[in-house]
């Protein structure tokens, strides 16, 4: 057999709360066609994915939606302080605007 290329994507996940969710992640991912491995990190909300020729990045993406968590792919050459960051600001905006739009009683 010809050696196969392998490269990996490297995924931020939201929604996860529990290992069962890293384990739903982690089974979802596996379905898809050429992914050989994957390794999802709960405390850091990340996910490698070690994946053959021609496998889409949004495959992968969708497959993580579709199990009910929502994913968007790391770019390479960002940092994990980088990524920490953009995520407390995400969340911060996501709670103000949740708290504006709840009406008073």
């Amino acid at each position: 057999e010809a050696s196969r290329s392998i490269a990996h994507v490297d995924l931020e996940i939201t929604g996860m709360t529990c290992a069962s969710c890293v384990h739903h992640v982690e089974q979802a991912l596996g379905k898809v066609s050429g992914v050989v491995s994957t390794s999802v990190n709960l405390v850091t909300e990340q996910a490698r994915v070690e994946v053959g020729d021609h496998v889409l990045a949004a495959n992968l993406t969708a497959a993580v939606r579709n199990a009910g968590y929502e994913a968007r792919v790391i770019e390479q050459g960002r940092s994990a302080f980088e990524i920490a960051a953009e995520r407390r600001l995400r969340r911060r905006s996501a709670m103000r605007s949740r708290s504006c739009s709840t009406p008073a009683s």
